[in-house]
Formats: C-alpha cells, sequence, structure tokens
C-alpha cells in the first residue's frame, strides 16, 4: 500500500511521495483514503474518500486536469484538481482512457477532462479540455451510475439501465451500428430495450451486463476478446453465448 503526500506549491497542489498506506495525505487536513483509481496510458487518476480527486503521470491534452498551467507536463507525484474538489461537486469514481479522464459525480453528473480529438469527451467538438466539464448531453433526467473509459472512446451507464457511449467508433466500439465518430453521448440503439447493471471498455470494444445476466459486446474482434468463436469486429453488440 502507498502513502501519497501532498504538498501545496503555489496554490496549485504537488508534493512527495512515501511508503506506508493506501491513503492520500492533503496539506494540513489529515489523511485521505483511497476508494477509488483509473489508469489511462500515461496517467492515473484517484479518488478520495472526502470525494476528491487527484492525478499524476504525463498531462497529455489535459488528461490530469491541471488547466493551462499542467499540459504537457510530467507529474511525478499526485496534484488535486481543485475546481472539481468543493461542496458543489463530489466525485465517487473516475475512469481513464488513452488521454482523457471521465468522473462521476455524487449527483450523478458525468465529467470529462483531456484529449477530444474524436469525441471522446462527448462535450459536442474535437477539442481538448483541460479541467473538467460537465457532460451537458446528460444533464436533466439522465442520472449517471457508472463510467468506463476506452482508448478513444467513452460509456456511459445510466440509473435507468441504458448505455451511452462517444468517441472513435472505427471497429464498433461504441455500439452505434457504424464507424461515425460521435461527438455527443448517444444512447446505443440496439439496446434501448434492455436494462444494463454494469458496463466496461477495453482498447476498442466494450462490454455490458443485463438484469437478466446477459453479457453483450462490441468492437475490436482480433484477438478474440468479443468471445464470439470468430475474429470479426462487431458494430452492434452481440450476445454472448453462455459459457
Amino acid at each position: 500500500m502507498v502513502l501519497y503526500t501532498l504538498t501545496d506549491y503555489n496554490g496549485e497542489g504537488g508534493g512527495r511521495v512515501r511508503i506506508g498506506g493506501n491513503r492520500l495525505a492533503g496539506t494540513g487536513s489529515g489523511p485521505r483514503r483511497t476508494v477509488d483509481v483509473a489508469a489511462g496510458v500515461k496517467h492515473s487518476v484517484v479518488v478520495t474518500e472526502q470525494n476528491e480527486v487527484a492525478a499524476f503521470g504525463t498531462d497529455e491534452s489535459g488528461s490530469t486536469g491541471q488547466g493551462d498551467g499542467g499540459e504537457g507536463k510530467m507529474h511525478r507525484v499526485p496534484r488535486w484538481m481543485y475546481w472539481i474538489s468543493n461542496e458543489t461537486t463530489r466525485i465517487l469514481s473516475c475512469a481513464a482512457g488513452e488521454a482523457h479522464t471521465v468522473l462521476l459525480s455524487a449527483g450523478g453528473t458525468a465529467l470529462t477532462v483531456g484529449r477530444g480529438d474524436v469525441g471522446q469527451l462527448g462535450q459536442g467538438a474535437t477539442r481538448k479540455c483541460l479541467t473538467p466539464r460537465r457532460i451537458e448531453a446528460l444533464s436533466g433526467m439522465k442520472i449517471v451510475t457508472e463510467v468506463c473509459g476506452g482508448r478513444s472512446h467513452t460509456v456511459i451507464l445510466t440509473a435507468a439501465g441504458k448505455v451511452y457511449t462517444c468517441g472513435r467508433s472505427n471497429r464498433g466500439q461504441t455500439g452505434q451500428g457504424d464507424d461515425q465518430t460521435r461527438l455527443i453521448v448517444t444512447a446505443i440503439p440496439s439496446m434501448i430495450n434492455l436494462s444494463c447493471v454494469q458496463i466496461a471498455a477495453g482498447d476498442e470494444h466494450t462490454v455490458m451486463l443485463t438484469t437478466l445476466g446477459h453479457v453483450y459486446v462490441c468492437g475490436k474482434n482480433d484477438t478474440g476478446q468479443l468471445g464470439d468463436g470468430t475474429l470479426d469486429d462487431s458494430f452492434i453488440p452481440k450476445t454472448l453465448q453462455p459459457i
């Protein structure tokens, strides 16, 4: 277990690392216990039981959420995302793609930050975000319960059991039925009448579990990762045959 100790650098976070336990310590505030973790290609994210978020590693396109001052830098120790560590935005869990991060708030809101060149942030554009932004397309009645990040796509599960995706679809990983990039999170059409309880994202494929215990898969299948007995990609989610 690792104890991460954070100290302030000009009020922007930073610090030193020492071994000793699975707690994240804030300056002058006592230890913080880590409750969730995620790993991208070159960055990592942790969430504390105080619903705060810290990130470390190489900040490619804003993936660590450090703002203008952090982009392109290598953060060798965890640094707080101060703009979301407040009373109005408490974070429950995190997910990471190749160079983007997805956060789930206690209020059921999904936020994204980092690379957005193929719509993986679900913000309706292909630009990067240097600080976390709420996915507005999910505002209103859609309460988010789980978030996942693939290399360049994002998967989101709502309390209603519906699965939404965005980002690159070149291998069918968004399950939208074609290879068109999705800039806005969109419900998977073929899953509308099903209720899901869990989601997972691989590099370029997606796995979904329904309330009936059925597993649905879509996306890249060059090494059999869809488990359907073929090596063919699937652009529409298909049911995994019972084991």
